[in-house]
Parts: C-alpha cells; structure tokens; sequence
C-alpha cells in the first residue's frame, strides 16, 4: 500500500498531463496539495519539511526562469530586429534541405550548449532558434527535447556526472560512471538522428539520395566522439567536444556529398510558421550574415570561457541555472545593439516576463512535489521496490535514472538521489556498480526527453504553454525505445561483457 501511495504522485502527473490533457499549471498545483496531503498521512511529512521544501522547489524554479527569460529575451530581439530572417538565408548556404538544419541545431549544437551550461540551456536555445529559421514550433521542441537525452548525463562542465556521483566516488570512480555511460550512449547516437527524422516526418522523411547515409554517419560520429571523450579524457569536455565535432561533421558531409531535397524538405517550406510570431518585418539585407549571427556566436564563446575561468562557488552563489541566464540575457541586450536594435529592448524583456509566469507556477510546484518526495522517502521506497528485480536490476537501473529526472527536472538530481541505491543494490546483487551508477545516469539523460519541467520551459520559449500533455506523449515512444535498448545494454555489460569492470 505504502508503494502504491509512493507512486501515486507521479501517475497523478501523467495522467493528468498526458492523459486528460489537462494544463501543466493546473495539474502541478492540484498534484503538489495532493503530495503534502499524503505526506502528512503515510509519509512522516512535517509543516517544517513542507515549508522548507516548498521554499527549495520555488528557489529552484526561480532559477530555472532564469535560463528561460534570458533565452527568451534574446529570441524576441531576434525575431523582432528581423536577424533570424538574415540566419535563414545565411543557413540556406550550408543546407536548404531542413532535415540537415534540424539535425545541425537541435542535435549537434544542442549538445556543445549541454557542455557549455547544461541547466536545461539546450531545449530552451535550440528550440526557438529552430522556431525562429522557420520550423513549426511542436517539431522544434521534439527534436530539441530527444536531442537533449543523449549529453545530459555529463551536463555543463561534466556536473552531471562529477557531482552527481561523488557521494560514491569511493566505490564507482568518477572516471567510470562517465566511461559506462558512454558505452550506452554510444549505441543511442546512431539511431537518434534518424529516429528524429522518423517521429516527425514518418518514413518520407528518408527520401531522396544522401539523407540516410547523412543521418548514420553524423550520428556515428557523435557516437564515436562522446565514446573516446567519456572513457579516455573525462566528464567536463565530453558533451562540448562532441557538439564541435558533430558541427564540423555536419558542415563537411553537406559539403562533400550531395543529399537530394525533395521538394517538402526545402527550408522554405516552414517559414511562414513563425511569421505570425513576428511582428516587425525587417529586409533581410539589413544585416551581415556575422552580425546576425553574433549573438549566438557570442554566446558559444561566452558559456564556456565562464563556465571554466570563473571559480564554480562563484557561479553557484545564487544557484547554477541564474549565471546561465544571465549570461545569455546580458548576450541578448549586447546583440540588440550589435544589431543596431536597442530599442526593441523593452518589448523583448516584456514579452519573455509575460511568458515565463505561467511555466514558473507549474515548474514551482512539480520541484516542490519532487522535493517532499525525495525527503519523506516515497522516491527511496519506489526504487527499492523496483531493486527485488534481482538479475534484471541493471535494466531497472535505467529507468530508475529516468524517474529520478522525471521528478527533479535534471540528471545531476537522478544521479545525487539514486547513486548511492544503486551501489547498496550492487552490493546485495553481487552486480557491477560502476554498471549500475552509469546506466542510471545514462537513464537520467534520458528522463530528460520526457521530464514535466523540462518541457514546460521549452513548450514556453516556443508559445506552445498549454500543450505539454501532447508533447510528452509525443516524444514517449522515442524515450521507451531508447530506455528499452538501454536496459538491455546494460544487462549484456553486467553479466556477459564487463562484469567485473572497474572492481
């Protein structure tokens, strides 16, 4: 009974969101009374845990809004100062085939955003970046949002893992959660690209000559670079690295093969999808393609340079996710005025503030829910629950990872919260726990596909607040394929391959 009370938060979630298609603001409210209430009656709870986890999980969506306002602000200075129209010619050079662009933006670029800041920066930039060259907002946020569950094991600066497993460092090294969370995210970058193109075109997306080759070999070389980097460098430069060297792919294969465009997949087949979002109309000769681009370019320097010159105790004074937002804020007043536009400043700032209220109560209160059911146990006891698995526990690991993002919002909380169940686990199992920590991680990125904050603050970058019960069905099927494909790596390493790896 006590499980099944433990549990019931998140169905209440799921249902709500994914089943009855109800808002994400209403849901959440009605779904954190309902955690406090059964709290207090099965679970411990206390008015001090409450209102000190209420505060935690309002702090950390503050935060968060941080990353969205910012991303926000600089969309709006985009699209209203006409640059964006400027990028879609600019990235017509590369590719007019869109297919390519979206594997360019939402694939590759998103994961070197993942490196230089993680805190959910890649859904919420390459997402409207997408939206903005054209692309119909409810693709934009598919593809950025299965992209994102590859890098987010290792997050801004390898956080993800180095932080989220350092409460077991003395059992599973940090270099060995990063390296077996590699050897599954190895297999998931081959199909990703394809499986992007899939879910959003069907099987017409992979007509013409080229396309098939394109999208194996970019997601080979994402696999292969993530691989070397996890197991032979380190965490901090894994998911960086990997979006550089995807880009550079992308950009040579383009330039070296001809991949034939069927007419649907012309890049101005979209555009008119975020017209209507635009009120200004600015000639696209009024810019540079580099001062249109500068923003952006800005930003890729701006991420990283801070993220490994600034101590980390500075950053995190006011929680990780605010010098995110605030870096790309500050990027977005100086592209205003790089692009000669400053006084479109105040609207942009006032349209982002509109936006981000209504995803800051929802994300509020799934973080505070998440939070009293981290600290009365209820989560512990449903992962515990699922570790009487015993020979199957390394594919239960994957999904646990997933659970633990779907709650937190974020890999780094999976890994804090589940860590050190899975080495206790592997230690009753007689199993791997380098295996076990790295497939949960693995599962984490993945969680992050599907997570209820994670796609509230992309849905709100692309005016899509309101439609999240759609979009994570939407992006389901993918997440379950790839946490199916996950578990069972996860036991082929545990009991054929590498049993004894690491001990």
């Amino acid at each position: 009974m006590s499980v099944l009370l433990a549990i019931s938060p998140i169905v209440f979630v799921m249902v709500g969101i994914v089943g009855l298609k109800i808002k994400a603001t209403k849901v959440s409210l009605a779904a954190m009374l309902y955690t406090i209430i059964i709290s207090y009656i099965a679970f411990n709870g206390t008015a001090d845990l409450i209102k000190t986890q209420g505060f935690n999980g309002v702090y950390s969506a503050a935060q968060t809004m941080c990353v969205i306002f910012g991303a926000f602000t600089m969309l709006s200075v985009m699209r209203l100062s006409g640059a964006m129209d400027k990028i879609n010619v600019t990235l017509s050079h590369v590719s007019n085939d869109k297919r390519v662009l979206l594997i360019l933006i939402a694939f590759a670029f998103g994961a070197f955003i993942e490196g230089a800041a993680g805190a959910g920066t890649p859904a919420a930039i390459a997402a409207p970046f997408l939206v903005g060259l054209g692309f119909h907002p409810m693709s934009a946020v598919m593809a950025s949002l299965i992209s994102n569950g590859l890098p987010s094991s290792y997050g801004g600066a390898g956080l993800s893992t180095i932080v989220g497993t350092g409460g077991v460092v003395d059992v599973v090294p940090t270099m060995n959660a990063s390296s077996t969370a590699g050897w599954l995210h190895l297999f998931g970058a081959l199909i990703v690209p394809t499986m992007i193109i899939l879910l959003l075109y069907g099987k017409k997306g992979l007509q013409g000559k080229g396309i098939k080759g394109f999208l194996l070999s970019i997601g080979a070389t994402y696999g292969a670079t993530l691989f070397v980097i996890s197991n032979f460098v380190g965490p901090e430069l894994v998911s960086m690295t990997t979006g550089v060297v995807t880009i550079i792919a992308v950009i040579i294969y383009v330039r070296l093969v001809k991949i034939e465009t069927p007419i649907d997949f012309y890049v101005t087949k979209e555009k008119k999808a975020a017209s209507d979002q635009t009120s200004v109309t600015i000639k696209e000769d009024k810019f540079s393609a580099l001062q249109a681009l500068s923003p952006y370019l800005i930003l890729l320097i701006a991420l990283p340079v801070i993220r490994f010159n600034v101590p980390l105790k500075i950053l995190t004074v006011y929680g990780y996710p605010t010098w995110v937002g605030l870096v790309i804020f500050i990027v977005a007043l100086i592209g205003a005025i790089i692009l000669k536009s400053a006084k479109l400043i105040p609207e942009s700032i006032k349209i982002a503030f509109k936006s981000i209220i209504p995803a800051f109560i929802a994300m509020g209160s799934l973080l505070v829910l998440a939070n009293i059911m981290n600290k009365t146990g209820m989560m512990a006891l449903i992962a515990k629950t699922l570790s009487a698995a015993g020979g199957f526990y390394p594919a239960l690991s994957v999904f646990i990872g997933s659970l633990g993002a779907f709650m937190t919002g974020s890999t780094l909380g999976s890994n804090i919260m589940f860590a050190p169940l899975h080495v206790q686990a592997a230690s009753l199992l007689n199993l791997n726990p380098s295996i076990l920590v790295g497939s949960s991680s693995a599962g984490g990125a993945l969680g992050n596909i599907i997570c209820p904050n994670n796609v509230i603050a992309v849905a709100t970058t692309v005016n899509l607040l309101g439609s999240e019960g759609e979009i994570i069905k939407k992006v389901l099927k993918p997440w379950f394929i790839l946490a199916l494909m996950y578990g069972g790596l996860s036991l082929l390493y545990s009991h054929i391959l590498f049993p004894t790896y690491g001990m």
